[in-house]
């Protein structure tokens, strides 16, 4: 964490960064948790001596790698150098960088009275950070579910602030979608049983209905995860 900085307001700072990303960004989930993860733990730390924009990313296992936050953004690890031909890739570590510097950005204080700029206007970057956009609208906690509406592909997106809100925005939806085909009523009017539960998505605790992150160990295995009181659950 920055230096003089409250843990709570940092810890929601970089929540809000990782919905952010996860919108703007939803066809890789797994490595923006783990950049999450990276960000949470303090690995990323901006280093004058190697640029103004430059960021060394400490990695589980002890190691480090630079990334030289300019354009084009580069990075000294051996994902981003099998990677360097494909225009805007992102490794894990460039990752963490936009989610640290992007986190920075939202802690800096609201407008008193005229409320927030337009949605396509970039929040300022602080002092020797680059400045790292992803669209609006913002939400702590996000759930994309996907399924029919009266026979038409439908994709639904259900976002809170806050654990009540999310939950209660989620429930509010139970039911909107189709429901799978085969499930028509019985001879006689009774109503087939009620589905199995779906399965979780990833990411998400359905024994808490809470969301997770993705953890990593050092011998390489990845696992999701969340806190729950004083005990860790994978949501099983």
């Amino acid at each position: 964490m920055p230096l003089a900085l409250d843990p709570q307001a940092w810890a929601s700072a970089q929540a809000r960064a990782l919905a952010l990303a996860e919108t703007a960004m939803p066809e890789i989930p797994r490595r923006l948790a783990f950049a999450a993860t990276l960000v949470e733990a303090g690995s990323v730390e901006h280093r004058g001596q190697f640029g103004q924009q430059d960021y060394q990313v400490h990695n589980p296992d002890g190691t480090a790698c630079t990334v030289h936050a300019k354009n084009p953004t580069t990075c000294t690890c051996a994902e981003w150098r099998a990677h360097a031909s494909e225009k805007g890739y992102a490794c894990t570590h460039i990752l963490a960088v936009r989610l640290y510097t992007r986190a920075l950005e939202l802690l800096e204080p609201p407008p008193e009275e005229d409320g927030w700029p337009p949605e396509d206007a970039p929040l300022p970057a602080g002092e020797g950070q680059p400045a790292v956009v992803f669209p609006c609208p913002e939400a702590v906690f996000s759930l994309c579910l996907r399924g029919t509406l009266r026979g038409t592909d439908a994709q639904l997106t259900v976002r809170g602030q806050c654990e009540r809100e999310f939950l209660a925005h989620v429930a509010a939806v139970q039911g909107l979608l189709d429901p799978p085909q085969g499930t028509t009523a019985l001879e006689g009017g009774a109503m087939p049983a009620s589905p199995a539960p779906a399965p979780p998505q990833e990411g998400w605790c359905g024994k808490h209905n809470a969301p997770m992150k993705l953890q990593q160990g050092k011998d390489g295995a990845q696992w999701w995860s969340h806190k729950n009181g004083d005990a860790w659950c994978k949501g099983k």
